[in-house]
C-alpha cells in the first residue's frame, strides 16, 4: 500500500517532516515522489524480483522543493509483513554544483571558440587588406589618367565604392577580433547616452519608444566615445529587428560590484567595480541555440542580403576591447536583455591619440631613392608603379631576408623604407633592427594590415618615421615619403 513504517532521523531533516507526521501513511499522500511515474516503475519492478540500485528520482520536500537523490530498494520481509526497504542519497547539492560546473565549462568553452575565431577573423581581415591595397592602388592610377565623364570613369568610381564597402567589412571584423585599439579618456556614460538619443530616435521606427533609465551621478568610464556609441547604434538596430511590430527600448545604467562568486559562474567576468548598461527591448525573444551563437562573427536570423551578422560581433568585440563583459538573457516572447559590464575608470591611465593628418596639396618625388619590403606581391607592384609615376626610384624586396640584403648593399643611398608589419620568417620589426644595426637613423615608415595599436606608437615612437594602415591611398602615403625625407 505504500504506507512507511518507520524512518530515520536523516529522512526527517532531509525531507522536512516529523516521524509522527509520516507514520502509518502513504508516500502518494504524503506526495514525496516529484513524479508519481517514477514510483510505479519501481513498485513493478520490485515485484518482479528485481532490486533497484542508485536509480536518480527526484522527490519533494514538505516545502514543496524538489530532492534530487540516488535510491537503493529491495524487498523485505519485516515483522511477518512483505515490505520494501529504501535507501535514498540526497545528491541535490552535488548536482547543483555539477550543474554550475557544466554551465562554467559551457561558458569557458565559448569564450575560447570567441577568442579562436576572433584571431582568425583578424588574420582574414589582414590578409584582406592586402587585396584591397591593390585594388584601391590600381584604382587611383586609373583615376590619374581620366576626367568626369570620360570612358570608364563612373566605372571605376563604383570599383572604388564596393572596395570601400569591403573595407568597412574588414574594419568590422577587427573590431570583433579587437585589433582595432580604442581611443579612450574618461566619459561619462549617462552623457554618452544622452548624446546618442537622437541618433537612435532616428534609426528606430515611430513604433518603438526609447526608455532612458539612468542613474544619475555615475563613476566615469575609461572609453571610446565613438566605439560606445557603436554599441548602442548596433544594439538598438537588433532590438529594431526584433519588434516588427514596434515595442519598447530600455536603456539602464547603475553602479555595481562584481564578487569572486559572479565571476567563478561567469567565464571572462572579472571582480570589480562597474558601470552596468542594461539595454532591454520587448521584442520576439531568442531560443537557446540562437543565445549560442549570436556574437559569433557572419551569425544572423535574417534573410539573405538582410544583414551581414557582424552587428553583435562588433558590440562584443568592442566591450572586450574595454575590458567589460557581456551577457545576454532572452526567452522566445519574452524579449531580450543585455547585461554590459564596464569597468569604473583608474586614475592616470595613458589616453591615446593620434596625430592629424595634414591636408596640405600632396607633394611629389625628386628622384629620391624608397626601398619598399613586402611579401605581397601585388602591393609591391601597385607601390612601385604609383612611386616611379610621382617622380621617385623604387627598389623592392619580397620578405625581410630580401630587404636586409638590398639594404646592407645600397642603404646608404636609400631615402626612405616602406616595410611590412607583418610578414613570414623575419617579421617587419626583426627586419626594422636589422636595418637600424646598419644605419641607426633610417627613415623608415611601417605597413599593416591592423590599425594603430599601442605597441605599434611605442615602435613608431622609437624607431619609426610613419605608419601606413592598409588599404591605404596614394595621398597618404605620398604625404609621408615627402614629409619624412624633408624632415632632419
Amino acid at each position: 500500500e505504500g504506507r512507511l513504517l518507520d524512518v530515520n532521523d536523516a529522512f526527517c531533516k532531509t525531507s522536512g517532516y516529523t516521524k509522527e507526521e509520516v507514520i502509518g501513511r502513504s508516500v502518494v499522500e504524503l506526495k514525496l515522489w516529484d513524479d508519481i511515474e517514477d514510483r510505479d516503475i519501481i513498485v513493478e519492478r520490485l515485484r518482479e524480483g528485481e532490486q533497484i540500485t542508485n536509480r536518480e528520482i527526484r522527490f519533494r520536500r514538505k516545502n514543496g522543493e524538489s530532492l534530487i537523490g540516488l535510491l537503493s530498494a529491495r524487498r523485505l520481509n519485516y515483522a511477518g509483513q512483505e515490505c520494501v526497504v529504501s535507501l535514498v542519497t540526497d545528491m541535490t547539492e552535488q548536482k547543483k554544483a555539477q550543474k554550475e560546473r557544466e554551465k562554467l565549462e559551457a561558458q569557458l568553452r565559448q569564450a575560447q571558440k570567441m577568442e579562436a575565431v576572433g584571431t582568425l577573423a583578424g588574420g582574414v581581415a589582414h590578409d584582406f587588406r592586402n587585396i584591397l591595397q591593390a585594388i584601391f592602388g590600381y584604382c587611383d592610377i586609373l583615376m590619374l589618367d581620366l576626367r568626369e565623364g570620360e570612358k570608364g570613369y563612373e566605372e571605376i568610381g563604383e570599383i572604388q565604392k564596393a572596395a570601400s564597402r569591403a573595407s568597412e567589412l574588414t574594419q568590422q571584423l577587427l573590431t570583433f577580433s579587437r585589433k582595432v585599439e580604442s581611443k579612450l579618456r574618461p566619459v561619462d556614460l549617462n552623457h554618452q547616452i544622452r548624446q546618442a538619443y537622437k541618433l537612435l530616435g532616428r534609426t528606430l521606427p515611430k513604433t518603438i519608444s526609447i526608455d532612458l533609465q539612468l542613474k544619475e551621478k555615475i563613476q566615469k568610464i575609461n572609453a571610446d566615445p565613438a566605439q560606445i556609441e557603436q554599441v548602442l547604434l548596433n544594439l538598438a538596430i537588433n532590438a529594431k529587428d526584433a519588434m516588427p511590430e514596434g515595442g519598447r527600448l530600455i536603456i539602464e545604467t547603475e553602479e555595481t560590484f562584481l564578487d569572486n562568486d559572479y565571476c567563478k559562474s561567469h567565464a571572462g567576468a572579472r571582480p570589480g567595480e562597474y558601470i552596468l548598461l542594461t539595454v532591454t527591448d520587448t521584442g520576439h525573444g531568442m531560443d537557446e541555440e540562437t543565445l549560442e551563437h549570436i556574437f559569433e562573427p557572419f551569425y544572423t536570423t535574417k534573410g539573405r542580403g538582410k544583414g551581414t551578422g557582424l552587428g553583435l560581433a562588433m558590440v562584443y568585440g568592442i566591450v572586450k576591447g574595454h575590458g567589460g563583459y557581456i551577457v545576454c538573457y532572452s526567452k522566445p516572447g519574452e524579449g531580450t536583455s543585455f547585461e554590459i559590464y564596464l569597468p569604473v575608470i583608474e586614475q592616470n591611465e595613458p589616453i591615446i591619440n593620434q596625430e592629424k593628418k595634414s591636408k596640405d596639396k600632396v607633394p611629389v618625388g625628386r628622384g629620391e631613392k624608397v626601398l619598399v619590403i613586402d611579401d605581397d606581391q601585388a602591393i609591391l607592384d601597385i607601390v612601385e608603379k604609383t612611386l616611379s609615376r610621382f617622380g621617385y626610384v623604387v627598389l623592392t624586396a619580397t620578405d625581410g631576408r630580401q630587404g636586409l640584403q638590398v639594404y646592407a648593399e645600397v642603404g646608404n643611398t636609400i631615402d626612405v623604407v616602406i616595410l611590412d608589419y607583418m610578414m613570414p620568417e623575419i617579421n617587419g620589426i626583426e627586419t626594422l633592427k636589422e636595418i637600424r644595426k646598419i644605419h641607426p637613423t633610417a627613415k623608415i615608415i611601417l605597413a599593416s594590415g591592423y590599425p594603430l595599436t599601442k605597441a605599434h606608437e611605442e615602435v613608431i615612437r622609437d624607431n619609426v618615421r610613419g605608419f601606413l594602415t592598409k588599404p591605404f591611398n596614394i595621398e597618404e602615403m605620398l604625404r609621408q615619403i615627402r614629409q619624412i625625407i624633408d624632415s632632419p
